[in-house]
């Protein structure tokens, strides 16, 4: 688990390299959550994906199927 701080924001741009262990050449999940100044964390959202033949070295994300605004 990695748990890293931000100040309070109403909005959060998060641009972040993850620390991975070595990942299997196959099905893989990453799973994140925020927390609020109440001190509680939000629902986690995990997703599955793959890793083919290289090593992962990049991500994006979308809110509300926003594809357009995404973040690379």
């Amino acid at each position: 688990m990695t748990v890293s701080g931000i100040g309070p924001n109403v909005q959060v741009n998060l641009l972040s390299d993850l620390v991975l262990p070595a990942l299997t050449k196959d099905y893989n999940t990453v799973t994140i959550q925020f927390k609020d100044t109440n001190d509680v964390y939000s629902v986690p959202v995990s997703r599955i994906f793959t890793r083919n033949t290289g090593d992962v070295v990049g991500y994006e994300y979308w809110i509300d199927d926003d594809i357009a605004n995404r973040v690379v």
